[in-house]
């Protein structure tokens, strides 16, 4: 079988259970289509390397690489995408799930385009937006918030050569930085899929959402991240800004009833983080105050009525 222009980066750490999901869903299918599966594992201490081993017998299109010492997530992330050598590289976080449609779109536009990067849906978040061949101003204004998701993004290793985030070290959201400042630099297209990319549903996915960083990352260094990118209006700016709280649904009033069910709500940070939320979603921040008066308590038996009705639908 001819191997294809595509590979598939899948970065890990101490993950050996999800990883397991992962592959289930994933194998065959990349095996299928000729495409490669690079599992790069951040020196895990757990039984990744010995689960590797066995799917490695059953697909021959499984790399492995493990790192001799852990280091930080975001070098991790940067020394993958420049060991792996192919013309498209799609970083896929293990909690994200590439169905066949979506793979068959990627595969047909990496056999001629001249995009330095493929930008997917996420969860068909995105809507009504059809536009393919963007510029650095469509794609800041209109697809910063799905560019948050570094599963959503194929990178053209061909025409981008080496690939270095260490710039804005201090950023949550280096690959997004990455990406914006490339587009603008090279003055160069993104390509726009409007298919989308999953979350595997049978997996608890846990992040920095589900804590109390969430206002300090997904608000305050969103903002500041964006903030750091030259040429920008303050249109686009403003644009750019909610455009991540509208993808996310973090800072709707929606998120602010599961942020306060899960006890992530208060008057102190919603005072603390007032300047940002205010950019963010401008006056609407007002219902934050609301939401943070309704017990806890109470909100926790509606999610979990929620969630039982969501699993059965």
């Amino acid at each position: 079988m001819e191997k294809s222009a595509l590979t598939i980066v899948v970065p890990t750490y101490n993950r050996e259970a999800i990883l397991k999901t992962w592959l289930e869903h994933h194998a065959n299918l990349m095996f299928l289509n000729g495409v490669e599966i690079f599992i790069q594992d951040n020196a895990s201490t757990d039984g990744t390397r010995f689960l590797i081993e066995t799917w490695k017998k059953r697909f021959n299109n499984i790399t492995y690489r493990v790192n001799n010492v852990s280091i930080s997530p975001q070098s991790n992330l940067e020394s993958v995408l420049n060991f792996v050598y192919n013309d498209f590289l799609w970083l896929v976080g293990d909690t994200y799930k590439i169905n066949s449609a979506l793979l068959n779109k990627i595969l047909s536009i990496v056999k001629n385009t001249s995009s330095l990067f493929l930008i997917t849906n996420l969860e068909g978040r995105k809507k009504n937006f059809i536009k393919s061949e963007l510029d650095f101003n469509l794609v800041i204004e209109e697809l910063s918030g799905i560019l948050s998701c570094s599963s959503c993004v194929v990178y053209n290793k061909r025409l981008l050569g080496k690939i270095v985030f260490e710039e804005k070290s201090w950023s949550w959201f280096p690959h997004t930085l990455y990406i914006l400042n490339q587009l603008r630099i090279k003055n160069e297209k993104a390509h726009w899929v409007s298919l989308s990319i999953e979350v595997l549903r049978s997996i608890d996915k846990k992040n920095w959402a589900n804590t109390q960083d969430v206002f300090e990352i997904g608000c305050k260094n969103w903002i500041i991240s964006l903030d750091s990118i030259s040429g920008l209006s303050s249109k686009s700016k403003k644009k750019a800004y909610a455009d991540f709280s509208k993808i996310t649904n973090l800072f709707s009033l929606k998120g602010a009833v599961w942020l306060r069910a899960q006890g992530l709500l208060s008057f102190n940070l919603i005072s603390h983080y007032k300047p940002y939320l205010k950019k963010s979603i401008g006056i609407n921040y007002y219902f934050f105050y609301l939401v943070a008066i309704i017990p806890e308590n109470f909100l926790q038996i509606l999610r979990k009525i929620y969630s039982k009705c969501y699993r059965k639908h």
